[in-house]
Parts: structure tokens; C-alpha cells; sequence
């Protein structure tokens, strides 16, 4: 009996950590908020609703949430695995004065049209990101081997993401990556950071 009672204890342990690691690997389906279709939503804030992990901005929305979810659950848009380009500065140069004028992180990402650009771009459009690319100064240049901007930065193909410090003369670069996973990129983010003393 203590023995069925034990091994009945453990299954249902592995189960519960099994569940745990699921759901913290679990992503919300949208971007957006249904109720603030305009506010991005704060991927701490969520809500499983007929089995979708759906996002919201706030807790004030979780309660509206939660007195009526069929109604805010047909706003849902399920758009989280579409890239959004990250906003930024219109071109590197513009991008490197931003970072040097407030003493941010510049992120620059060189790109064509290739399946490696698509697939970095997706990267650095994951909601994990965010935030990290808001605290810095962004720009997407368009590659073309002889531009100024590529040759001043030796960036000699595309995809390449530099993380550059804006505050030496010339910009110092800290990191280079041509391909990455966002868990990847967002250690590197967090590393170029404290390089800078951020």
C-alpha cells in the first residue's frame, strides 16, 4: 500500500513539473491587447482561454477579462509569430547620433532579402526582445557591400546585427552575430549592456 501510494505521489509530481515547464515555455498567441487593440501586451500578464495562451497589457484588463471572455476572446489576434519590425532610427547614422546623444546601446541589422535576413528579422521581432530593443538606439540598414555605413562597420554580408558603444570615437563594436536564436540574442543584448556599464 505505501509503496502503490508512493509511486502514485511521484507520478504525480513529474506530472505537475511536466505541466510547469510547459506552461512557462507556453508564449501568448497575440501582441496586442484585445481590450487596448493600440498597447502591446505584457507577456507577464496572461490568461489561458479554450486551451490559447492569450496576452494582455494589464491587470485592469485581466479583470475586464474575466467578467466577460467569449466577448474579448473574439478580439484575440493572433499575430505573435508574424514579425513585427522593431521601430527605430531611419538609417545608421541616425541610430549611432540617438545612442551617442543619450549614451544608449546602438543595435544595427544589416539585411537583404535573403532566408537568413527573414529568419534573423523573426528573431529580433520575438516578444522577449522588446523590451531590450526599446532601451536601445535601432536602425535596419539595407545591405549593399559598398555603402559607407558597411564599410566604415567592415559588415561584409547580411544578415549581421552589430552591437556597437555610440560613446567611443569610432563607434566601438561589442558583438557581431549573423544568425541567432532570440534567447541568444537576448544574452548578447544583456552582455553588450554591461560591457557599456548599463
Amino acid at each position: 500500500m505505501k509503496r502503490s501510494s508512493t509511486l502514485a505521489a511521484a507520478t504525480l509530481a513529474v506530472a505537475l513539473a511536466a505541466s510547469l515547464a510547459w506552461a512557462q515555455a507556453a508564449r501568448p498567441i497575440n501582441r496586442k491587447c484585445p481590450m487596448k487593440p493600440d498597447i502591446r501586451i505584457d507577456p507577464t500578464c496572461t490568461v489561458t482561454y479554450k486551451g490559447k495562451l492569450v496576452g494582455l497589457c494589464c491587470t485592469d484588463c485581466l479583470d475586464k477579462w474575466k467578467k466577460g471572455p467569449d466577448a474579448w476572446f473574439a478580439r484575440v489576434v493572433a499575430d505573435a509569430d508574424k514579425p513585427v519590425e522593431p521601430e527605430g532610427a531611419k538609417d545608421a547614422a541616425g541610430a549611432l547620433e540617438s545612442g551617442k546623444s543619450g549614451g544608449y546601446l546602438t543595435v544595427l541589422f544589416f539585411t537583404d532579402k535573403t532566408a537568413g535576413s527573414a529568419a534573423m528579422l523573426r528573431a529580433i521581432s520575438d516578444l522577449t526582445l522588446e523590451t531590450e530593443i526599446a532601451q536601445c538606439a535601432y536602425a535596419k540598414v539595407e545591405f549593399k557591400k559598398d555603402q559607407p555605413e558597411a564599410v566604415k562597420l567592415k559588415v561584409t554580408a547580411a544578415p549581421t546585427l552589430l552591437f556597437l558603444d555610440p560613446t567611443q570615437d569610432p563607434p566601438k563594436e561589442l558583438k557581431r552575430l549573423t544568425s541567432g536564436a532570440p534567447a541568444a540574442i537576448l544574452k548578447e543584448f544583456k552582455e553588450a549592456k554591461k560591457k557599456m556599464g548599463k
